[in-house]
Parts: structure tokens; C-alpha cells; sequence
């Protein structure tokens, strides 16, 4: 007998790797938790060694009432990605909640838009896209933002297997007014609950705790501003005057500006540009 020494199995995916699916799984929306739990222990059990340190991860799936028709959704999704695959169009009813709780078209006739990106952002997903206007005779392309749970009805239309016709081709990236070229991770900190105007420039005052001494720069209260901007806000200088108030910059689309600045209206005082303040 001839015995062979010294082999090991070479895993297909890391622990870092098994690691960042686990955590998809648990981010994941469109599937309960005990869905999630279960995946994940098919992911141990068949893509891990005995090594692998397990732990109880079923603690950290949020636990949250199911808000949207999970089916639906993962529907959705699928199509969406099929026609952003294959560079087409899409059409779908676009919805809102009625009194009965359930989805009523906003408007009889189909939305029809092409599709760029997919967006998981606050819990829910968002498609990135572009869908003609029409202003007197001229023709726009601008970007806008759908709630991907409030479509119903999605299709690819202009579809024809038998004649290879994958569907109508979307708008180039280029031509579409505020549309990334490329995704960009800091654009859910510049469009902030997914607003999609084009972003500013914002000058703010934020009112924290009064100082005593101006040079005193280092007090900890810019937490609530890093929550929504991470580091992409700008500090521009403390104030001279009493009460020594922080002045910092952002860049922000102005229509999320306005609902975040009233939402922290203790803290947060709008200085330029004026019509920002304005509204």
C-alpha cells in the first residue's frame, strides 16, 4: 500500500469570505429570520471545516415585522436585475398604501424607466434610473428613484426570444441628468433617504453645547453629523462670538437637507445657500 501524506482540502471560500455571507444573509430583507437562520447553517455545515468558528448568530438578525410582501419583492428584484443584465427597459404600475392597507396604483397607465442601479439603503431597496420628461417640446432624461417594494406588474417589454430581442434599450448613463457613471459609495451620504436633486454645498451652524473659550475646538459633538455623513463633512471654523458655535460644510441634495435639518432643529441651523435656508 502507498500512502500519500501531507493533504489538505482547499477550501472554495474562506472564513472571511463565509464570514461577509453570513452577514448578506442576515442584511438580507427579502427573507424571515428563520429562513436566514437556516441558510446560514447550510453555510456551516457544508462550506466550513470543524476550525470555523461558529458562533450564535441568529442573535444578530433584526428581528423585524414583515412591512413588505417579501415575495413581491424578491420578484422584483430578480426582473430588475435581469433587464440592468441585459441593458433594457422596464415598465410597472408604481403604488402607494391605501386606508385598506394594501397597494393602490398611483396612476392607471405603466411607469416605463431604464434601469441602472439596484440601492439597499435604510431597510429598503431602491432602483436608480432614468425616466423621460418632457418640457414644452424638449425631451430630458432626468435620474429618479423608486421604492422597489411599491412596484407591481414589472416587465420587460419589446421582449422576442424566438428573434433574440432582449427589450428596448435604455438611455445611455451619459445623456441622464445627476446619474453616477459609475457607483459611488458616499451617494447615499450626499442623497440623503434617497432624494435625487442634484446636490450642494451646505453651510450649517451646529448648536451644541455653549463654550466658554472659542479655542476650546475638540468637544465631542458631531456624532449625530457623522452618523449621516461619515467623514464627508467639512469643519470650516468655530465661531468668535458667544455662544462659539461650530461651522461645518456638506455636501447634500437640498430637498433632504431641509426634511434633515428640521428634524434636528435643536442642533442644526441652515445658513447658505439662501434658498436652502429659505425653505
Amino acid at each position: 500500500v502507498m500512502r500519500i501524506r501531507n493533504l489538505y482540502y482547499n477550501h472554495e471560500f474562506s472564513y472571511d469570505e463565509i464570514n461577509c455571507m453570513i452577514e448578506g444573509v442576515l442584511a438580507c430583507k427579502t427573507i424571515s429570520s428563520m429562513d436566514a437562520q437556516h441558510l446560514i447553517e447550510k453555510i456551516e455545515n457544508n462550506l466550513t471545516a470543524k476550525y470555523y468558528p461558529k458562533g450564535p448568530k441568529q442573535i444578530c438578525k433584526v428581528q423585524e415585522p414583515p412591512l413588505v410582501d417579501r415575495e413581491l419583492l424578491r420578484n422584483n428584484l430578480l426582473t430588475l436585475q435581469k433587464a440592468i443584465d441585459r441593458g433594457v427597459q422596464v415598465a410597472f404600475h408604481f403604488n402607494g398604501y391605501s386606508k385598506d392597507k394594501k397597494l393602490v396604483p398611483i396612476r392607471k397607465e405603466k411607469d416605463m424607466v431604464s434601469p441602472y442601479y439596484i440601492v439597499a439603503n435604510g431597510g429598503r431597496y431602491y432602483l436608480l434610473a432614468c425616466m423621460d420628461r418632457y418640457f414644452g417640446s424638449e425631451k430630458k432624461h432626468n435620474m429618479t428613484i423608486w421604492r422597489i417594494d411599491l412596484m407591481t406588474n414589472i416587465e420587460i417589454p419589446g421582449t422576442n426570444e424566438k428573434l433574440g430581442i432582449k427589450g428596448i434599450p435604455i438611455v445611455p448613463k451619459r445623456d441622464v441628468e445627476n446619474l453616477p457613471l459609475q457607483w459611488s459609495e458616499d451617494f447615499q451620504l450626499k442623497h440623503l433617504n434617497m432624494a435625487f436633486d442634484k446636490p450642494e454645498w451646505i453651510t450649517l451652524r451646529i448648536k451644541g453645547v455653549e463654550r466658554k473659550n472659542p479655542n476650546n475646538n475638540e468637544r465631542a459633538d458631531l456624532t449625530f453629523l457623522h452618523d449621516w455623513f461619515g467623514d464627508n463633512f467639512r469643519y470650516v471654523r468655530v465661531e468668535s462670538e458667544t455662544p462659539h458655535y461650530d461651522i461645518v460644510q456638506v455636501e447634500c441634495s437640498p430637498y433632504a437637507m431641509v426634511n434633515w435639518a428640521l428634524q434636528y432643529s435643536d442642533r442644526v441651523e441652515v445658513l447658505e445657500p439662501e434658498h436652502v435656508r429659505e425653505d
